[in-house]
């Protein structure tokens, strides 16, 4: 199930889609036993809602430690600037992203 799920348009693409499955499919496993066949008559359903919950939390988890990147980027980019006294220009896409959460 992990794997069809992550070949879908909304989750193509990343880098570490890998692990995105791998912890999709260690939170099925972890979940199993929460599942009641009593009250819930489709499985897949509910592996499925534990799958995408999983990799939007992945992704979540990402964005932080990526903007946290950004973030020292941005720290030692002025540091280094203010030391040499120099001017840097940076392409406007990695300046966006250095500044993104002023």
């Amino acid at each position: 199930l992990a794997e069809n799920y992550s070949h879908l348009p909304s989750f193509r693409g990343y880098s570490w889609i890998d692990d995105m499955r791998m912890d999709a499919v260690l939170r099925c496993i972890k979940y199993v036993k929460s599942f009641d066949h009593k009250e819930k008559t489709n499985p897949f359903s509910y592996f499925t809602q534990v799958i995408h919950n999983s990799f939007l939390q992945y992704l979540n988890k990402e964005k932080k430690q990526q903007n946290k990147k950004w973030k020292e980027l941005r720290i030692v980019f002025e540091q280094y600037q203010l030391e040499y006294n120099i001017e840097l220009n940076l392409p406007d896409n990695i300046r966006e992203k250095m500044y993104a959460d002023d």
